[in-house]
């Protein structure tokens, strides 16, 4: 196996612009890797290496950054020909018959997909565990759950499988396995990416976004989702931008996630960020508006997959014991609705342009007994706000706690913010950098 496998998106591209490598070269040592330490982690569901490397030996580089480039796709979207489970027994005979438009998208900028990465069941959990049909494990220790429900996209990038992975965020999915993964994961603006031939969970909520490791790779990939607005990552400071920092953390976060939010304001206020204390809308209201998340959820269930109660003996126990409950207990539809505009008028009253807040309230749970010690629901409640709101956010590591896994922080911004989220995340994440390991400590070879 050669180095390959390390390069970032944008390092593959200067690789294949001075004819230093191939794509066949760099899917073959993709392949190599995921043979060699997925067995342990179990981030991939279904590899298809023939099919890459096929589509390898077709390529030409044409200059655009995705050219030849390997990707993950979280199992709940649709890919012609290749398993259409969503992480279920429930479809486990299901077959993709086209491609969703993400992939489409990113196979039309010359992206080559390797596989599917595992997903917690429907997206609908945060520990990426299932009883029979496998589970993902943390790469930075397999004792660990990577978080969810792009479990296997965080789980896959971090440990050095695939340079970027789809994955989908309702309200966490996302930023939660990039914080524990330790890498760099962006939901963008809620409906800025297509969710065409994507499992729905709460369409309302549902987003596409990417998982990395370097911010400049999640501008590119982005820039392709987004029907080709390529962004650009350039500052070198943050200048001119004033980052709020929460009065308080409703849930309360733990010292070492307290002290990860103190560390990225700081750094940001060596960038020269103007950084003050914010009000967030109150946990309370917030919580109330998931109302709404929590009736498209049963809707989805009941009537659009009918999973429920039809086949309520295929799920397994993580969602079965959550939705089950929902079911019985229902939504409140309007109450939801109503307060979701006024957090959204609340938050739209801040006069900052970003915000730092944490993902997770403590360390990853354990596979043995994931939903130990309310994990879940107080790891939901940290990304709750910003799903309400639909806004662009990026989530990444600064550093590692004192049982040497990631801890981590979020940075987010007004509907629509994306290129200022992105701009501002690119040299904040790079003064954190050197506060974490490249790569896990037993797979850094």
């Amino acid at each position: 196996m050669s180095e390959l496998w390390r390069h970032s998106v944008a390092a593959l591209g200067r690789e294949y612009g001075s004819g230093a490598a191939k794509a066949t070269d760099v899917v073959s040592d993709c392949l190599e890797r995921i043979g060699a330490v997925d067995g342990a982690i179990g981030a991939f569901t279904h590899v298809d290496g023939e099919g890459a490397l096929a589509t390898a030996a077709a390529a030409r580089w044409d200059g655009t950054a995705l050219s030849g480039v390997p990707f993950g796709i979280k199992e709940i979207f649709e890919v012609d020909g290749w398993p259409h489970t969503a992480g279920s027994l429930a479809w486990r005979d299901r077959v993709g018959e086209f491609d969703s438009e993400t992939v489409r998208r990113l196979k039309a900028a010359g992206a080559i997909p390797i596989g599917l990465t595992r997903t917690h069941e429907f997206a609908m959990g945060v520990t990426t565990q299932h009883e029979t049909r496998g589970s993902t494990h943390n790469p930075w220790s397999l004792g660990r759950v990577p978080g969810g429900s792009s479990g296997g996209s965080g789980a896959a990038v971090a440990a050095g499988m695939v340079p970027f992975a789809l994955g989908s965020d309702t309200s966490g999915s996302i930023r939660i396995p990039a914080v524990l993964c330790g890498v760099v994961g962006f939901r963008p603006t809620h409906g800025a990416v297509p969710l065409d031939g994507v499992v729905p969970l709460a369409p309302s909520f549902d987003t596409v976004g990417v998982l990395a490791r370097e911010v400049h790779d999640i501008a590119l990939v982005f820039g392709f989702l987004s029907a080709g607005a390529i962004w650009a990552t350039q500052r070198q400071d943050l200048s001119g931008l004033t980052i709020g920092v929460p009065e308080q953390f409703d849930p309360p976060i733990g010292p070492e996630q307290t002290d990860a939010i103190r560390i990225a304001a700081g750094a940001a206020a060596e960038l020269d960020a103007t950084v003050v204390s914010v009000v967030l809308p109150s946990f309370a209201e917030v919580d109330l508006a998931i109302e709404f998340q929590r009736a498209e959820m049963i809707d989805t269930h009941t009537r659009v997959l009918q999973t429920w109660p039809a086949q309520a003996e295929l799920l397994g126990e993580s969602l079965r014991s959550r939705l089950g409950p929902l079911i019985e207990r229902g939504a409140d539809v309007e109450a939801g609705r109503d307060a979701m505009v006024r957090v959204r008028a609340a938050a739209d009253r801040l006069t900052v342009d970003l915000v730092l807040s944490p993902v997770t309230a403590g360390p990853p749970s354990h596979v043995t007994d994931p939903e130990s010690g309310g994990f879940r629901d107080a790891t939901l409640r940290c990304n709750h706000l910003q799903s309400v709101l639909g806004a662009p956010s990026i989530a990444f590591s600064v550093g590692l706690d004192g049982k040497g896994l990631p801890v981590g922080v979020q940075l987010w911004g007004k509907r629509g913010a994306d290129s200022t989220v992105l701009e501002a995340a690119a040299p904040l994440r790079a003064a954190l950098r050197d506060r974490l390991p490249a790569w896990p400590p037993e797979l850094a070879q």
